[in-house]
């Protein structure tokens, strides 16, 4: 079983951990990366709004913990508009599909809306295998369309 560290950057280089996924086989194609990275955020998403529902008691979490958590959500995938803060109500959560939300990742890698490097090498090809070895570091880089262009 070989493990990747996940990494999501930007093009003023920020950097942000966004977890590690592991794979049976040493070589899973780039589209069975991003497919597995976004199934785990929208369970991980969905866990948390499940989290929240219940908190207090009374159908949502109290005020202090929602402060907390009120953060935007980051990722490859983007929650259904109106759900990209976590500090939604118990009324308001709606459950992403998954394979929807893949489907949408991969038409923006199609897109150029992120490109994805594996070590110091860009995977350009969703079926190309990607060797995995020790702890690979996989980064998904966010790309800005330039206005005007």
């Amino acid at each position: 079983m070989r493990t990747a560290v996940l990494v999501d950057e930007t093009t003023s280089g920020a950097r942000v951990g966004a977890g590690e996924l592991s794979f049976e086989g040493d070589c899973p194609t780039l589209r069975e990366i991003i497919r597995r990275r976004v199934f785990q955020e929208v369970a991980r998403f969905e866990a948390d709004a499940l989290d929240s529902d219940g908190a207090d008691g009374a159908g949502g979490m109290n005020a202090e913990r929602r402060a907390k958590t009120a953060a935007v959500f980051e990722g490859v995938f983007r929650p259904a508009s109106g759900e990209e803060h976590m500090d939604r109500g118990p009324k308001s959560a709606r459950f992403q599909d998954p394979e929807r939300q893949c489907a949408l990742a991969i038409e923006a890698f199609e897109r150029n809306g992120f490109v994805v490097l594996v070590g110091d090498r860009q995977v350009e090809d969703l079926d190309e295998p990607v060797t995995l070895a020790g702890d690979t570091e996989i980064v998904f880089l966010r790309l800005i369309a330039l206005v005007g262009g």
